[in-house]
């Protein structure tokens, strides 16, 4: 097995030149839709990095990655719009998340004859319009998932 070929860079002057002249390789929204992918999942750069390159794998997209140097060194350059348009007027919500037992067919016989068995525990979540009282979101869960 043989090793990589290593050049010298004689004319590193010119070399420097090039690199500088050349523009950037990736558009501002490129850099800025990455940003804001960074911001939505709370990613460090190394793993902003990462998500991006399985994306584009998953994708079949033949492009080049993203380096987080690249990255990092337009970022400060870059202004990341992450507002929404307001929808409106401002809506107050109350928002509430309650345990509920669950009883199965036979939970009183269970008891009755000494046989306690695992109970079945979900939780609940709801929104509620502070003024309409009309329900926004309902979810049930496993305790377990939190």
């Amino acid at each position: 097995m043989m090793g990589k070929a290593k050049h010298k860079i004689s004319f590193w002057k010119q070399y420097n030149q090039a690199l500088v002249n050349r523009g950037f390789i990736f558009s501002d929204s490129a850099i800025e839709t990455s940003l804001m992918m960074k911001g939505i999942f709370k990613l460090q750069l190394r793993g902003l990095y990462g998500f991006l390159n399985s994306v584009f794998t998953l994708m079949n997209v033949p492009l080049k990655y993203l380096t987080y140097t690249c990255i990092s060194k337009r970022s400060k350059t870059i202004k990341v719009k992450y507002c929404l348009p307001s929808r409106g007027a401002v809506v107050h919500v109350i928002i509430d998340a309650t345990n509920r037992k669950i009883y199965g067919e036979g939970e009183w016989k269970t008891r009755k004859q000494g046989k306690e068995k695992r109970r079945i525990w979900r939780k609940r979540y709801l929104a509620v319009h502070v003024f309409t009282h009309e329900r926004i979101a309902a979810e049930v869960s496993l305790v377990s998932m939190g």
